[in-house]
């Protein structure tokens, strides 16, 4: 008995042993497992994700603590159940959530769903949820269980990613820089839920703060609000919109009812806003807008709100900087299209990257032969490898290279171009790329060209103008008084009844005549040098002194080589045949000996002109030597007949005005003429005033018929003023007439009389006679002016020289010698001197008249150069009475 107890006490002891190791077996489980569900809490807390299990049998749901917390609740504080989860659920979203368990149920389908739930103090949270459905063997649903995942601040960062995405797409799209801050306000205000929102702008003065537009929905009634705020504006640190424009920071308020410097707080309360906030737009760290908004309830200061909205106005200051930066570029790259000047631009060495359309156009090349090729396809050849080398050292130092080249085009033709080159450089200062500007002067060079030749060459026959053989003459007498006065003859040339072949075959033809006859006279020299047997003869030059009347030096020569040479010349122009003009032409030619007849200029051609004359007088073609006897032979001759004829003329009234009317080129009327003189013979007959004139001239007659001609042009006038409208008209004065000191007084004296409007007389002088005596000129000019009259300047570019004393002549007309119209059709040069006679006038306010106009090309001509008045035979005949 026992022994048996004994051994059941083993047994029951070793079982207890087991039993106990059983249960320290199971506490240790219970441990590790409390210890799994801490740390699944945590890692759920963490996570902000919890889980849910449904017994759907039994109706039992269960929810993990973090259900709780995110649910806003105390950690199993009630018993779960679906119908409280509802609850939870935002109304919203609640029959959504509802048809996702359902297909889950009843069509086996897992859901994963976003949405939102309400915390009992009102916040709202954005969860996940996914969930599936267990079913029995039958298909019957048994349980569900499911996660909750708290993605409130992934889904705000998505949203204000979205929104940020969306407004600055529109902002981008937006055509100016009003509508992009419409899309701003109305953007924030809808995303946001901010009811109003706001714009302010810098005054154009930049003083102040004016309001510019504002955005609020359709069904909030804010246009009071918007008319009561138009009539404010904010000074810097004035009001919330001012602080904000002056430190360039955002600004928040909680409630502007209650807001000491909040200058809108009455109106504010009137429509029921609280909180206000208010952001800058800042372009290139300066503030172009700001912006502000509000809403109906009292908020403390959002800090990730006020970071967005500061974001969105960041980059609609950027767009705004880069759309005024492309505006920019894009006018920038209008100008250049439309430019006048070629540019180019290359890179650093060289290479053309771009040309604009007028370096097309000048050069010939096309865009494409050009790009990526050097502007070495442009060089003439003739710049130096030093100016080059000089050009590429002053852009390297990153300095403007400013200079002409002459350049050449695609096909071989020269062109001019004034350049500037420029380097461009990156936003570190480093050089890319080299601009070139150049300006095509090529008129400009051959205009200037053209004024140096003109300068010292005649215009129709090449040869020396009168100016520039006098300086070649007295370089040669001054070289020649250094050579112990080495001996030269001076021979002057004049065509003989030229001006009655002028006159009777046409001024075109008798331009070719003495063309013709300059060819003439530069042979028979050439030839004569070639043949002289002396190695210090020197060359023989020759110019035109003016109409038909040459003058020859002929350098280290004496008397009896000079007579022999004037007489070959003569007899060369006895032969010469002009195809348009009858007859054989003939010269009387002066001979005249330096230094036994002078030693001055002076001396030698008042000499020549009085061994002219003598040569005339003799009855022409034929050669006189000056002789000192020769100046009392001229007083015996015809000079003194043709004094006597003209004295005559004048006493028994016998001088009188014709008018040849000149052209309006911009309305193609008629209302003014020139007066030119005419001499009446005894039986009736008219005489030319280019059989008379220079006599008168010469002997001092010719401010007697001046006189003449002044009056009763004067008298013409005023008897047609009491008749019809009022033309006008120019009266010629010759330069004698400038030192005749009762002239002035005598016009005076009649104008009173006869009451004429002196606004319709205009006194034409010559270019050649005002040069001549320069300061009395402009002192009769300024008398004429002084009582209304105006001034034309005849004859206009026979010297080119003048160009400088139209300041001091002060004239109000130019009227172009007929010598660079005559042939204006026909002649590109004439057509160049004339465009910039044109211009220069144009340029001082002269009007231009062309003379000598005989074709309808010339007038289209002129009218395309801008001349204002035409005369000419293609326009009126001079007669005794006006059209």
């Amino acid at each position: 008995m026992s022994v048996y107890r004994d051994t059941d006490v083993l047994k029951l002891e070793e079982r207890i042993k087991e039993l106990e190791n059983d249960i320290t077996k199971l506490r240790q489980v219970e441990e590790k497992l409390k210890e799994s569900e801490n740390s699944l809490a945590n890692a759920q807390k963490i996570a902000h994700l919890g889980n849910w299990e449904w017994d759907i049998v039994n109706n039992i749901l269960h929810w993990s603590d973090e259900i709780y917390r995110l649910f806003g609740l105390v950690p199993q504080s009630f018993g779960a159940t679906y119908d409280a989860f509802l609850n939870c659920v935002h109304p919203g979203d609640r029959e959504f959530v509802k048809e996702s368990v359902n297909n889950a149920l009843y069509k086996k389908k897992p859901y994963g769903i976003d949405h939102r739930i309400v915390l009992p103090g009102g916040a709202e949270r954005v969860v996940h949820e996914q969930a599936e459905v267990i079913f029995d063997a039958t298909g019957k649903a048994i349980r569900m269980n499911g996660t909750v995942h708290d993605i409130t601040e992934r889904k705000r960062v998505e949203d204000e990613i979205n929104l940020f995405h969306t407004i600055t797409t529109a902002i981008a799209k937006a055509e100016d820089f009003q509508t992009a801050l419409n899309v701003v306000l109305h953007k924030v205000c809808e995303s946001t839920g901010w009811v109003y929102g706001e714009a302010w702008l810098p005054s154009p003065d930049g003083k102040r703060l004016d309001f510019d537009q504002a955005w609020y929905g359709n069904h909030e009634n804010l246009d009071g609000f918007v008319k009561q705020s138009k009539t404010f504006n904010f000074l810097p640190e004035i009001g919330m919109p001012g602080r904000v424009w002056a430190s360039g920071r955002p600004e928040w308020r909680h409630d502007t009812t209650v807001d000491g410097d909040f200058p809108r707080a009455k109106i504010c309360v009137e429509y029921g806003f609280k909180a206000a906030m208010s952001i800058p737009v800042i372009a290139n760290t300066k503030v172009i807008a700001v912006l502000v908004f509000f809403v109906r309830k009292r908020q403390n200061e959002d800090g990730r709100l006020i970071k967005l909205v500061s974001t969105v106005a960041v980059q609609l200051g950027a767009i705004v900087q880069r759309k005024k930066a492309e505006e920019e570029l894009r006018r920038l790259s209008t100008v250049i299209d439309h430019s006048i000047n070629t540019i180019f631009i290359t890179d650093v060495k060289g290479t053309i990257e771009y040309v604009n359309p007028m370096f097309v156009q000048v050069t010939g090349y096309s865009k494409e032969e050009v790009i990526g090729q050097n502007p070495r396809i442009l060089t003439s050849g003739e710049t130096t490898h030093a100016e080059y080398e000089e050009l590429w050292k002053t852009i390297a130092a990153g300095k403007t290279w400013r200079g002409v080249f002459k350049n050449k085009k695609k096909n071989g033709q020269y062109y001019w171009g004034n350049g500037v080159i420029s380097p461009i450089r990156n936003d570190r200062g480093n050089i890319t790329h080299f601009l070139a500007v150049q300006e095509d002067i090529t008129e400009k060079m051959k205009s200037e060209e053209r004024s140096r030749y003109l300068a010292a060459y005649d215009e129709l026959t090449g040869l020396y103008n009168r100016a520039h053989f006098m300086t070649l003459l007295n370089d040669w007498i001054l070289s020649a008084q250094n050579n112990n006065n080495k001996a030269g003859v001076i021979l002057l040339v004049n065509i003989d009844k030229f001006r009655l072949n002028n006159d009777a075959y046409g001024h075109s033809a008798g331009d070719r005549l003495l063309h013709g006859i300059a060819g003439l006279l530069q042979n028979t020299l050439a030839e004569i040098d070639s043949l002289s047997m002396r190695k210090d003869a020197g060359q023989s030059f020759v110019g035109r002194m003016g109409g038909d009347e040459f003058a020859i030096l002929l350098p280290f020569k004496g008397e009896k080589e000079g007579i022999a040479v004037a007489e070959h010349v003569r007899k060369k122009i006895e032969k010469f045949r002009a195809i348009e003009i009858a007859g054989n032409l003939t010269a009387s030619i002066g001979v005249v000996l330096y230094p036994r007849h002078g030693v001055t200029i002076n001396e030698l051609f008042t000499k020549a002109d009085a061994a002219v004359y003598l040569a005339k007088e003799l009855g022409q073609n034929r050669t006189h030597l000056y002789h000192p006897e020769d100046r009392i032979l001229e007083k015996m001759h015809s000079r003194m007949r043709w004094k006597e004829e003209i004295q005559r003329a004048i006493e028994e009234d016998r001088f009188v005005p014709w008018f040849q009317p000149i052209l309006n080129l911009n309305n193609n009327e008629i209302h003014h003429y020139e007066s030119l003189v005419r001499m009446c013979t005894q039986d009736g007959k008219i005489i030319f005033p280019s059989s008379f004139i220079d006599v008168a001239e010469t002997l001092g007659l010719i401010p007697l018929i001046d006189r003449v001609v002044i009056e009763k042009t004067i008298k013409y006038l005023s008897n047609l003023n009491k008749k019809r409208g009022f033309p006008s008209f120019s009266i010629n004065l010759s330069g004698k007439d400038f030192s005749d000191e009762g002239l002035f007084e005598y016009l005076k004296t009649t104008i009173l009389e006869t009451k004429v409007d002196t606004r319709r007389l205009i006194f034409e002088i010559t270019e050649t006679s005002a040069i001549r005596d320069l300061d009395s000129a402009i002192k009769f000019i300024k008398e004429l002016r002084a009582i209304g009259c105006g001034i034309s300047l005849d004859d206009f570019g026979v010297g080119f020289t003048s160009f400088r004393y139209l300041k001091e002549l002060e004239v109000d007309y130019l009227k172009i010698d007929g010598s660079f119209i005559k042939n204006l059709h026909g002649d590109c040069h004439d057509q160049l001197f004339v465009k910039a006679i044109a211009d220069v006038a144009k340029g001082m306010n002269i009007k231009t008249i062309a003379e000598f106009v005989e074709h309808e090309e010339t007038m289209n001509i002129l009218r395309e150069f801008d001349i204002n008045y035409a005369q000419g035979y293609f326009i009126g005949k001079p007669s005794p009475e006006i059209l």
